[in-house]
């Protein structure tokens, strides 16, 4: 549970200092490169170059999605399931080549709770050949880490390191009794604005309900905007 949670405090952080902010919270404007600032309390020494271009240059100029509630390493895998055309009952093996440094990050072979299933390339692969969603939280639970179909398919599942791939990539081979299906991901291809919209519904949807992103979606999509009132109301809505 600390991995998510470490990402709720930071967040919470930043939307908090925005608002502080908003309502005209102040501080030092030598606090991050002065003499007695962040830099030279905290590293020893400012470096007063690394604040030059602030505002201007961007350590981040893209914005990705997550469009599934389990760990980063299984997406591309998971959209690479999403493009295979396969009946559930003929899938005899899935073979899943991934870069090596997944199989350290979320390679539980037979996760044992909800939270482990998020880090399992195996049950993750048979939630998508059985139909169940990826983008929804109540996927993750402890019955479905021990539902008997998803660990009979997770038992046909192998994972297999190749250092030929990209970290962003995946490759999977679905074997339905001889006859092989091949289906590639790379997280880094560029999605166009229909698709990465219809992906990022689908997720909300799945997560806040189909009525509450509705909402959201109608209102960021206004001409006006949304605003925090507006926004707390509707997210005080959601299941």
């Amino acid at each position: 549970m600390g991995k998510p949670y470490h990402a709720g405090l930071a967040a919470r952080t930043g939307v908090e200092a925005a608002l502080l902010a908003r309502a005209g919270f102040d501080t030092r404007g030598a606090g991050l490169d002065g003499p007695q600032g962040f830099g030279a309390t905290h590293h020893g020494a400012g470096d007063l170059t690394a604040f030059e271009g602030l505002g201007a240059h961007w350590q981040m100029e893209t914005v990705s999605h997550k469009f599934h509630a389990c760990c980063h390493g299984l997406h591309a895998m998971l959209n690479a399931l999403s493009e295979a055309t396969v009946a559930q009952d003929a899938v005899e093996r899935i073979e899943v080549r991934t870069h090596p440094r997944w199989l350290i990050v979320c390679n539980i072979a037979d996760p044992a709770s909800g939270l482990e299933t998020k880090f399992s390339f195996r049950h993750t692969a048979a939630m998508a050949i059985l139909g169940h969603s990826t983008a929804a939280l109540d996927s993750y639970s402890d019955a479905m880490a021990c539902d008997p179909a998803l660990s009979r398919m997770r038992a046909r599942v192998m994972v297999i390191a190749d250092d030929t791939l990209a970290e962003t990539a995946s490759r999977v081979q679905i074997d339905c009794g001889g006859v092989i299906q091949t289906v590639d991901h790379d997280l880094a291809t560029p999605v166009n604005y229909a698709d990465r919209s219809a992906r990022l519904r689908a997720k909300g949807g799945a997560l806040i309900g189909l009525d509450v992103e509705a909402q959201l979606w109608d209102s960021t999509h206004g001409p006006c905007g949304l605003d925090v009132p507006e926004l707390n109301h509707i997210m005080r809505t959601a299941r």
